[in-house]
Order: C-alpha cells, then structure tokens, then sequence
C-alpha cells in the first residue's frame, strides 16, 4: 500500500510529530546533549520535533508532485526510507528508553544515573543513519524520474 501513495504516510508521520512537536513547544523545557569529545552540543527537543516535522512533509511533498506527475517510484526503496526513517525517528526522539542502567555504579553515586556505555552513543548513530538513509530518497526519486522519462 505504501508504494502506491507514499505521501499520505509521510504527511501522516508529519501530522504525529507536528502534535508531539506542540506538546514540547508548551509543556516542556527538556533538551538532549551530545558529548563528542571535549564539546557539547546541547540540541532542544523542540528543534528536533521541528526539523523531523519539516522534513517528513518535504518528503511527502516530493511524493505528492511525483504522484501527480504519474512517475512510478522504485517500491522497496520507497519502504525501506519510510520503514527506516521512521524507525530512526523513534529512536532519536526517546534516546533514553535505549540506554541501559548499570546498577552496581548507581550504587556507589546514588544521585547520578551512569550508563554502561557512552550515552550519546545510540543518538549520534541514529542521527548518522538517519542522513544516510535520506540518500535513498534522492535516488528513488532520481531514478524514477530517469525510467520515467526513458519509457515516454
């Protein structure tokens, strides 16, 4: 079903983190920090929701206007970007449910939570897999618009 018309899905996924987006907007202040080496970068959630909420509509702009112009998009390459993308979205969006706790060292500092590997870990590689799996997108759509014109 997702071949046939991508961009309702991408529009749809929009609409989800435009609400989740307004939630953090209003009723919260919370930001994620990435250590990579000596620097912090200090990313607000609000930021991210709103860089995700634009991009996914872009993507399903793209869609809409090859639909409309009747150019038929390569179908797994399609499913994989939004199965992909959105699984990345998830994740860099609660990095914390993925972390894990290491116990024995919350014991010894109570106060702190300390993770068994280097917490900015899963975001930073979800971020990079995020940009790489939008190269797909500029393929299929590359690719399509290539077989479309050489049928006509």
């Amino acid at each position: 079903m997702i071949h046939k018309k991508p961009y309702r899905y991408f529009v749809l996924t929009s609409l989800v983190l435009a609400i989740a987006y307004s939630y953090y907007k209003f009723f919260t202040d919370e930001y994620l920090t990435v250590n990579i080496y000596d620097t912090y970068y200090v990313i607000s959630n609000f930021f991210l929701f709103e860089f995700l909420t634009v991009w996914f509509a872009l993507c399903g702009l793209g869609y809409w206007i090859l639909y409309r112009f009747k150019i038929r998009l390569i179908n797994w390459i399609t499913f994989a970007h939004f199965f992909l993308s959105s699984i990345l979205v998830i994740v860099m969006v609660f990095p914390n449910y993925f972390r894990v706790i290491d116990n024995e060292l919350n014991r010894i500092s109570p106060n702190a939570i300390v993770y068994k590997y280097d917490e900015n870990m899963i975001f930073v590689l979800a971020i990079i897999l995020f940009i790489t799996i939008q190269i797909l997108y500029f393929i299929n759509i590359f690719i399509s618009t290539i077989r479309n014109r050489k049928s006509k």
